[in-house]
């Protein structure tokens, strides 16, 4: 009997197709749902009966009546009475049904089962799933195949069933396991009794995906005015799919994102393509194409990356492609990589499209080496770097900046060595660098220079006791010195080198600029020390905090241009870090760089965020750069009473005194539903004036979502959200 009950508990779990939720934070506004619990000495596969009257009949039939309960493995079935047919294996279960497994419960007033053919009829059916909260009704439940299942007049929601907000409604599904298909007639969504969605066929996926539309979303703005988008999505096959957008912007006119992806067992691909014809505001077409493929085999590996904007102000004005609104150059490229044990290559073709600012360089094509064999006699170690690429440039009136090519080369050697409480390693490099520029005399550059450094540290420790409370204290010191002899560079060109900023890091690094067109001169020392604060129960690093400062014993001649004097102070700034985890719930981090010579502080930043549980988080940001830039970040996502939490996000300019980003909402969570507003203000980085634009989510949970196209947005901007 329990074999073929068991195909509607199947079949009604498929006809939801809905996502386990593992999170019960999500449905904490519900009312507690309590598992069956089984007998665990039961032998498996055997069925057993209970019944407080058993009556025997001719021709095969038996009548089992007063608390009948039948159990096998993890299943029971009980009811006011059941007759079985020996005959044709067919049993009537009649009056509180009850049919349970760890996760499901089903009830009805009358059930008809064909045993042997697993098919069968329950009338007046209502269930419950534990996992996903799914509860609903059906008038019949008819099992006509292994396979076939059909529910007629049914319903379903995540809600209470004593408070059901909002319900699916459907005259008839029909579930098909064979094709995993599933199909509803009359399908209505109800909230409060009132229909807000209908359509008179559904048809859906048992398990998976399958094409079909999506939820919609909506908006508005002071610039795009009402903002609709209605996906659809296209399920081609289990390792390809496409999602078709149209959308319509009042002021603008209508649009249609496109997104194809594959996914193979080498490779994973994603093609999109976004198309506005005859922008109202902006008076021309406007588009937006992107490929991005990647594809390894063995030690190999290929990354295709191929993006191209009709303009500039693209992305800030309408596209949904969210992290590319702040690029100025969208960047191409093929890259092919191969790694063995001890050693790389690096095969690449580069360019940009320029979005705003001057056109940047072009690598036609980049190779590069890297190598690291195993420690040798003694413990030395040695390796290298050496690069070829070309450098070019689309021809554009008034730019003079050379093209060409440069050969960068650089082997080493050292030997570290360390200690339980030391460490130290000497370091020798040659750093050769050769070009040959695109001129009429085709001219050739080259820079040979030698690099020593000695790297070396000490680690002190202690315990300690705070306000009773036992430490592990470390101190380690720390001395780098590096040196590179002075060569004059003006004569080389700038293709990809700047100067890296003022960062702790950095006093540790054997070039001050980032790139091989200049190396620094350097007669440097630099002395550094960190403390740390640790729990000896766990090994938790309370506090760590740095401090350093390169003390310079000759003028530092190699600049980025010619015209720049040398840099003649005797030493650096000072440069400290910050990081503390005082509670599980605290993250304190801190970074400060002071010029001990103009007597100021040239940089500062710093995070605090407190985050007791999950959505409930604040952090507050601050960023100084002098002489331009002043910064404060502040977001949050807080409970303000039981059902309702506040969140939002201000991103302010301290010296121009304007709001950069700011976001505001309020939400509301019910067991099965939750509502969330949000309003945004953002600077229109060309205009100067802040574009608004206000949206609404509905989710009903289990089901679907309707409204916002910020989401992705808020959750990019508001940590822990």
């Amino acid at each position: 009997m329990s074999r073929a009950i068991r195909r509607i508990s199947a079949a009604a779990l498929l006809a939801l197709a809905v996502p386990a939720h593992g999170q019960q934070g999500e449905w904490a506004y519900c009312e507690p749902i309590s598992r069956p619990s089984f007998e665990n000495d039961l032998e498996p596969g055997v069925s057993y009966v209970d019944a407080d009257r058993l009556t025997a009949q001719r021709g095969g039939v038996s009548t089992f009546t007063g608390n009948v309960t039948l159990r096998r493995d993890q299943r029971r079935v009980t009811g006011d009475e059941a007759i079985y047919n020996q005959l044709n294996d067919t049993a009537t279960l009649i009056g509180n049904i009850r049919y349970e497994t760890p996760d499901a419960r089903l009830f009805g007033e009358r059930a008809e089962l064909q045993l042997e053919e697993d098919s069968g009829r329950i009338h007046d059916a209502r269930f419950r799933f534990i996992s996903t909260r799914a509860n609903g009704t059906a008038d019949l439940v008819e099992i006509i195949t292994p396979e076939f299942t059909r529910m007629e007049s049914a319903t379903y929601s995540t809600c209470d069933p004593d408070n059901q907000v909002w319900a699916l409604k459907a005259g008839s599904f029909d579930l098909d396991e064979a094709t995993n298909t599933g199909e509803a007639w009359n399908v209505r969504v109800n909230v409060k009794g009132v229909p807000i969605f209908y359509t008179p066929y559904l048809n859906f996926p048992l398990e998976g995906r399958k094409s079909g539309f999506l939820a919609p979303s909506y908006g508005s703005s002071e610039t795009g005015g009402t903002d609709l988008s209605i996906p659809y999505y296209w399920n081609i096959a289990p390792h390809r799919d496409a999602t078709f957008t149209p959308r319509y912007i009042e002021n603008r006119g209508t649009m249609l994102y496109s997104e194809f992806r594959y996914l193979n067992p080498d490779s994973s691909g994603q093609i999109a393509y976004d198309f506005l014809n005859d922008d109202s505001l902006f008076g021309d077409d406007r588009s937006f194409l992107r490929i991005d493929q990647k594809a390894h085999w063995n030690r190999w590996s290929s990354d295709l990356l191929y993006q191209e904007v009709s303009d500039a102000e693209y992305f800030e004005d309408i596209s949904n492609r969210q992290g590319l609104t702040s690029q100025t150059h969208l960047e191409r490229h093929l890259n092919l990589d191969y790694r063995a044990d001890w050693w790389s290559f690096l095969g690449r073709v580069q360019e940009y499209q320029p979005l705003s600012g001057t056109a940047a360089y072009q690598r036609q094509p980049q190779l590069v080496f890297d190598f690291s064999p195993p420690r040798g006699t003694a413990g030395l170690e040695w390796g290298g770097h050496a690069e070829l690429v070309h450098f070019a440039l689309d021809e554009e009136p008034g730019d003079s900046r050379p093209t060409g090519t440069r050969l960068d080369v650089t082997p080493s050697l050292s030997l570290p060595q360390r200690g339980t409480a030391w460490f130290l390693t000497p370091k020798l490099a040659l750093r050769h660098t050769q070009y040959q520029l695109d001129t009429a005399e085709d001219e050739e550059l080259t820079r040979t220079l030698p690099l020593a450094s000695v790297d070396g540290g000490l680690f002190f420790e202690r315990d300690l006791n705070i306000g009773g409370r036992g430490l592990l204290q470390t101190l380690e010191p720390r001395l780098y010195y590096l040196y590179v002899p002075y060569e004059d560079q003006s004569a080389l060109p700038l293709f990809d080198t700047g100067l890296y900023g003022t960062s702790y890091s950095q006093l540790f690094r054997e070039n001050r600029f980032s790139g091989p067109d200049r190396m620094g001169d350097a007669n440097q020392l630099t002395t550094a020390v960190t403390t740390r604060f640790i729990d000896p129960d766990n090994g938790a690093e309370l506090l760590s905090a740095s401090l350093g400062q390169i003390q310079y014993f000759a003028d530092r001649r190699v600049q980025l241009n010619p015209d720049e004097e040398p840099l003649e102070t005797a030493s650096s700034e000072f440069v400290g870090e910050l990081r503390s985890r005082p509670a599980p719930a605290w993250d304190v981090s801190a970074s400060a760089v002071y010029d001990p010579h103009e007597e100021q502080t040239e940089e500062v930043t710093g995070r605090v965020r407190y985050n007791p549980a999950k959505r409930k988080n604040f952090t507050l940001s601050y960023r100084l750069l002098e002489p331009d830039l002043e910064q404060t970040d502040v977001s949050f996502f807080w409970p303000l009473a039981r059902q309702w939490s506040v969140l939002g996000r201000s991103n302010y300019d301290l010296v121009e005194k304007r709001n950069l980003d700011e976001i505001l909402g309020l939400e509301y969570q019910a067991c099965c539903w939750s509502l969330r507003l949000i309003t945004r203000s953002t600077l229109d980085t060309g205009t100067l004036e802040q574009e608004r634009s206000v949206e609404l989510l509905l989710e009903l949970k289990g089901l679907t979502q309707i409204g916002s196209q910020l989401e992705e947005e808020v959750e990019r901007g508001i940590l822990g959200y």
